[in-house]
Formats: structure tokens, sequence, C-alpha cells
């Protein structure tokens, strides 16, 4: 494919403006049975990311004040290349990656790394969460495997990602004159400052950041195949989801090891993706299709596993019906800049009265959940690539500093697994490794 045929994407940021500023990057990992030539994979990587153009851009502030992407004169992804130390060894790897700031202005905003031994290799995708959700960065995964086993059958013609707008919402958040008066009341208050902040803060505040959140890591860990299989069967009879058990699941062992004394314990995030709620049709195209709920999850401690999930489920359900996840397009009334702001007044990067009272209404500035868990679900990939074979995907991987505990479960041909981000100066590592191995006990258990 020759990239350089393909004209210049470019776009203005639009619900994901609020992420742009913060150190939210996303990682997810593939693990593939079989050998290929590294500079396959490289060719793979560069031909998939002039299909998927989120994956080569950099961002830029034109000259009326808007915030776009670009993928004009942006240089092809970094690509490492790492010798295989165990099966483990990619922890290890995100972990030190996951701190690396993208440079906003150059980009692009995703780098790959190939950890690679005699069985195989380990395929990583780490992007800033302002281009991607998790089920776009399995289907670049699938596009990359594609690409290196079928080059000729590929097709490569550009997905160009759907925007989230208010036109283009299937039922967009009722804006009020209410609503529009406090925010205009805002805007004015912010705009008397006429504080603008340059891409290059998010420099200074990624480094200020990660020095405060230094502890985080990250566990990993699976539910075998026949479990995986089991989990899905028992769902189906005791009328419930499957995400809805795996919740109760995290809940229950969440209670036994930590109590639920804390009142962020009690609140639970809830990862919704937006693919189906455009008039738009999304597919497979790469981008930020994701939002979140947030509601009280209780756990009870004198119900049993099926019926403590029939009861989340009812609370969740209730959530998706009351609240709407495209309420997000709401920040489009919310100057930038002061979205920009909050992050910044956090760490004490920016002195502001509005701004520290505006993150306290966010309620950025403190725990919020005991869990954010994000399921991508059974993720619609082939597990056959010609003479490789896709094992698993780990993702996504996410860390928030206002999530206790942030969880991404992924499935792939009968195969979940778990991903868990948490700060060991908030989550010892004793706990952590109790919490893991009492849900897949509360799991077990419930399949008998």
């Amino acid at each position: 494919m020759d990239t350089n045929k393909l004209k210049p994407y470019e776009r203005i940021l639009g619900v994901e403006r609020p992420l742009l500023m913060l150190p939210l990057n996303v990682i997810v990992m593939g693990r593939i049975n079989g050998r290929v030539p590294e500079k396959d994979i490289r060719s793979a990587i560069i031909n998939v990311c002039a299909k998927h153009p989120l994956l080569s851009v950099r961002v830029v502030n034109d000259s009326e004040g808007n915030t776009k992407f670009t993928s004009s004169d942006v240089p092809h992804p970094e690509v490492r290349s790492i010798p295989r130390q165990g099966m483990d060894h990619w922890v290890t790897v995100a972990e030190e990656h996951y701190r690396d700031a993208f440079d906003l202005e150059k980009g692009p905003l995703a780098r790959f790394h190939i950890l690679h031994d005699d069985q195989g290799f380990e395929l990583i995708i780490c992007a800033h969460h302002v281009i991607c959700d998790g089920m776009s960065m399995c289907f670049a995964i699938r596009d990359i495997l594609k690409a290196i086993t079928s080059p000729s059958s590929m097709d490569y013609s550009r997905i160009v990602p759907p925007e989230i707008t208010m036109e283009t919402a299937n039922d967009p958040p009722k804006m009020n004159g209410i609503i529009k008066l406090f925010f205009s009341f805002i805007n004015k208050k912010w705009n008397k400052k006429q504080t603008h902040f340059s891409l290059g803060r998010f420099q200074d505040l990624n480094q200020v950041y990660w020095k405060a959140n230094h502890r985080m890591k990250i566990k990993a860990w699976e539910l075998e195949t026949e479990l995986t299989r089991s989990l899905v069967s028992r769902c189906r009879a005791e009328k419930v989801t499957v995400n809805t058990a795996l919740w109760t699941a995290f809940l229950q062992a969440q209670s036994h090891v930590q109590g639920n004394k804390e009142h962020f314990r009690n609140q639970a995030g809830l990862a919704v993706s937006v693919r189906d709620k455009l008039k738009i049709d999304v597919g497979e195209a790469f981008g930020f299709y994701a939002s979140s709920l947030s509601l009280p999850l209780r756990i009870k401690d004198d119900l049993s596993f099926w019926d403590q999930s029939r009861k989340l489920q009812n609370s969740i359900n209730n959530a998706r019906k009351k609240k709407n996840p495209l309420s997000m397009l709401i920040s489009s009334l919310i100057e930038p800049g002061l979205i920009d702001s909050l992050y910044l007044a956090k760490y004490k990067l920016f002195e502001s009265k509005l701004s520290k009272r505006f993150l306290g209404k966010m309620a950025w500035d403190k725990l919020n959940y005991g869990y954010s868990i994000t399921n991508v679900g059974k993720v619609k990939i082939e597990s056959d690539f010609g003479d490789l074979k896709l094992d698993s995907i780990y993702g996504p991987v996410v860390y928030s500093d206002v999530n206790e505990k942030t969880v991404g479960v992924t499935t792939v041909d009968d195969k979940l697994t778990f991903v868990m981000t948490y700060n060991m100066d908030i989550v010892g590592e004793e706990q952590a490794n109790e919490i893991r191995s009492n849900t897949n006990q509360r799991l077990s258990e419930a399949l008998r």
C-alpha cells in the first residue's frame, strides 16, 4: 500500500476533547503463537495505521482556536522489538511504557512493542485514550495479523471514524436553558482571565502526574477455557449477563478483602460502548466510542452469588435506562481551556479558584470508584491467521487516579482475560493478589 498517496486526514476534536490533556493511555496486548519475520510485522503496522487514520495523527491548534487532528507530516509510529523473557514479561514492559507521554504536537499518538521468542510473539499497542477505545485496539490487532499473513487479500481502504455529535446521536442529551445559562456564566468567568494552555503543558503534567502515581501496577490473569464456557452457559441459565456475573465476583472479593467502609467502594464506574448509539454506522472504525455510567452497586452478604447477580443486573439495567451515555456531549458547552486547567490545578501546575471548584464538581479531585470495569466482551475475531494463531488478548489496560482499581476484560476464542491496574500506595500488593484469587474463587464456586 502506498501510504504517500493518501490525502491528509483532518478533523476538529469533539467529544474526545476533555481527554486531550489527561495522562490517560490505553494498552492492549495480543499473544500470538507462531513465528514471522519482524520486517513483515513492521510493514503490516504501517499499512494498518494508514487504514485507521487516528493511529497516525498529531494535534494542532488552528487559527480559529479549534483543536484538530491531522495526519499531515506525522512520522511512522515507533515499533520496538524486545526478546521475550517469560509470559509475564509484557506486564513489565507495559508498566514501564504506559507512563511515557506522547508528543501531541509531533505525533503519532500510538506506539508498538513486539516481544518475541521461539514460540511466538506478543504485540503490545499503546495509544492515547483521545484516539481510541478498547474495541478499536482489538480491531487493530486483528488487522495487523491479517496484513501479516494475507497482505494481498487485505482491504486497506481508509476507514474514516464517524464523529459523535448532537446531529449524529440517536438520543442526544437534553440541553435546557438552565444548563446552557450555567455554562455560559462559567465560561464568561473563565474567559475574563483569557488563559490558554499550550500542548507542551501536557508534558509537564505527565511528569508530575507519574511522580505522584509512580507505584502504579498491572496485574493480569486469565480464566481457563472450560471455566469461561461454563460461565457463559451458567449465566444463560441464570438469566444474567456475563458482565454482571463478573461485577458480582469482583465486588464480593472487594467486600471480603477490603470491606465497604470507604464510600467510593460502593460506587461503580461502568464502561459503556456508544458504537450503537449513533445514526451513522460506526462498524469497525478505530476511534473513541466509549462512555461511562456512575452508579451505586452494593453487595449484600446474605445473598447467594446468583441472587446477588440478579440484584446487580437490575441496578445496572435501571442506570442504563435513566442515564444517557452520550451526556458527554454536554462538554461541548464548556470552554476547552477550562477543562484543560482541571488536572493542571489538581497537580498544582496552575492556580485558579474556578478550576478547583469545577474540579470538585466533576469529582476529579478524589477517588470516585472502588472499581471501574471495562468489559470489551467476546471480540468477534478469528483465532487462526495462516500459520499464526491468536492465543488471547489482554486489555484494555487503563490507569486513572480517580479509580481505586480499574479492570479490563476481554474474551477471545472462549478465553477470558483480566487486567487490573492499581496504585500500591492505596492497594498493597498482598491485597491485590488476594483480590485476584478471591475473584477467581467466587467464580469457581458459583459454577459448581
